[in-house]
């Protein structure tokens, strides 16, 4: 029986096609995207160990539309706040050097465990606000650990000549949930000053399956956490440098957003992958206010 003699299985057929081509349809509208208002974009961390707090205010701009070439320009004459009780606010200072505004340690200092408010302003557009809280920092008995092995897998391979593998390890608080990162600072001067890991060098640490920026004690609260981070060293080398590393305990604003950022980078560089969006703690804009504590590490 030919369809043209059926008419109803005929309509119910065109029907179904319809459904299923008009399901996967997807418009997107440039129109939309194009009256989107530009926003500010704030980026602020916070750190006690540090002799100030230095903050980057910019705007979003548009996919699409006349400015879409343009460069984003840092924000100079805005209005940057910050405040330890939402109410009393301290002014940032712009820093034509550092291109940031700043606040020093005697003019509003930083402390473990106390939340903080930012707020800014700049004519055009709308005002945004954040907050965060400081983790607390503890003894974790971070250190190196050489071991001299031979006949151990390195990715799979075995390594039959006696080398040396060097291990960074510390001792995780089973009280509260943890974020840490590693950071290495290898710069000429007393210490770091304005230093943040994505600023300077991330020491990436290998658990031996995946490389981490990041680290959340999720699944091994109050173990000892340790993981590789130089392999098939020779006998006469510890794989510890003249630069200083650090210890990062992260508030889970930094945390989110280190991740985020990351994955959103390995999904550029695949065509079959959907992008993941940065984390944004944000209100009425973009960006990341956050706070972090550092302890250096011992040799």
């Amino acid at each position: 029986m030919k369809l043209s003699e059926n008419p109803i299985l005929l309509i119910v057929l065109i029907i179904w096609i319809g459904f299923l081509f008009g399901g996967c349809e997807d418009t997107l509208n440039i129109r939309d995207i194009n009256d989107e208002t530009p926003k500010l974009v704030l980026y602020g961390r916070l750190c006690p160990q540090l002799d100030s707090t230095c903050i980057v205010l910019s705007h979003s701009k548009l996919m699409y539309g006349a400015g879409r070439n343009e460069y984003i320009h840092i924000i100079p004459d805005g209005i940057v706040e910050l405040s330890c009780d939402g109410e009393h606010w301290v002014t940032g200072v712009f820093d034509n050097n550092r291109k940031k505004y700043v606040f020093h340690k005697q003019d509003f200092p930083i402390e473990e465990g106390k939340t903080y408010f930012v707020r800014a302003s700049y004519p055009g557009y709308e005002g945004i606000t954040a907050s965060c809280t400081v983790p607390y920092s503890y003894e974790a008995d971070c250190h190196f650990d050489t071991i001299v092995v031979e006949h151990d897998i390195h990715d799979g391979v075995v390594s039959n000549n006696p080398h040396r593998d060097v291990y960074m390890q510390w001792r995780d608080d089973p009280t509260s949930e943890n974020y840490y990162a590693i950071a290495y600072y290898g710069m000429v001067g007393e210490g770091p000053s304005e230093f943040w890991f994505r600023e300077w060098t991330l020491e990436s640490l290998s658990d031996g399956e995946t490389w981490l920026q990041t680290f959340s004690d999720e699944g091994r609260n109050g173990q000892t956490i340790r993981l590789l981070k130089d392999k098939l060293l020779p006998l006469e080398d510890d794989g510890v440098d003249n630069g200083s590393y650090y210890l990062l305990f992260l508030d889970k604003n930094c945390y989110l957003y280190e991740n985020t950022w990351t994955d959103s980078q390995d999904y550029l560089n695949s065509l079959l992958l959907e992008p993941l969006h940065t984390y944004n703690n944000i209100q009425n804009g973009y960006g990341l206010f956050g706070a972090f504590c550092m302890r250096k590490v011992s040799r």
